[in-house]
């Protein structure tokens, strides 16, 4: 699936980005990302493979019929009509954004990620742009770089809850357990207090004190998370992880799950 997009200047429909098994990072993508008209499409094992070889494709000229090939899913075969395209008119910046995400799509993450860097010079401190690089970084397994990116995404739009979830994860992923929380936390105060995401971002946050061993807080989390949804998958697996029941334990301060600084 790609993004759909119309022959007016500057505006583009994002690709959408899967990435992890938590419940909030699917939800948050399909509605924060419609709002913020950007996103990129992964699935958590990565694209579907390499490339396809392309034979014989006919190259097209016109820009309308580029984005209406696009539109259709084509990535591979209209990558080289918008290589061409982009060769003659090198400042479209929609041109250079449908042939970074047709690299994505079509599994060339590398030329996906040095068009991205192109398009930020023009405009440094794009969000989502940042973002956009940054889950390549991930993808690539530069999660340091990726980190980077993402802290940078974060500093521009800081109420985006997808741009904190990713740099929690990046952050986990690292081994950076307490930056970790920290992001998660956010991801708790800007979220609605019913939202039945909650439950998932505090699975996210009782896993990163299991990984620092700190077991009292993620049980106290765990604990706060089944009060929400008591058939969320994943704190269920974490609870049985740490030996008993404990949706019975009193709930605990704000320090430890609420997420408040």
């Amino acid at each position: 699936m790609g993004k759909r997009v119309t022959n007016r200047k500057g505006r583009t429909q994002g690709i959408r980005f899967s990435a992890g098994k938590a419940v909030l990072i699917t939800v948050a993508i399909l509605v924060v990302i419609s709002v913020i008209g950007v996103a990129v499409r992964f699935w958590s094992k990565g694209p579907a493979g390499p490339a396809k070889q392309v034979v014989s494709q006919p190259i097209i000229n016109d820009k309308q019929e580029i984005i209406e090939k696009y539109n259709k899913g084509e990535f591979n075969e209209v990558v080289p009509s918008l290589e061409k395209y982009l060769a003659r008119n090198p400042d479209d910046q929609q041109v250079r954004e449908l042939l970074a995400s047709g690299y994505l799509l079509s599994g060339n993450t590398t030329q996906s990620l040095k068009e991205y860097q192109a398009i930020l010079k023009t405009k440094p401190d794009d969000a989502e742009t940042l973002y956009k690089i940054g889950v390549i970084l991930q993808h690539m397994d530069r999660t340091n770089e990726a980190i980077t990116y993402l802290n940078k995404a974060v500093q521009a739009s800081p109420d985006i809850i997808l741009f904190h979830s990713e740099l929690a994860r990046a952050n986990a992923r690292a081994k950076f357990y307490k930056e970790a929380v920290e992001e998660w936390k956010i991801v708790l105060n800007l979220l609605p207090p019913a939202d039945m995401a909650r439950a998932s971002t505090l699975a996210e946050i009782a896993e990163s004190y299991v990984q620092q061993g700190e077991f009292a807080l993620a049980k106290e989390a765990i604990a706060n998370g089944l009060k929400i949804d008591p058939s969320n998958e994943s704190l269920k697996e974490l609870e049985k992880k740490l030996g008993g029941e404990i949706q019975g334990q009193p709930t605990p301060g704000p320090e430890a799950t609420s997420g408040e600084n």
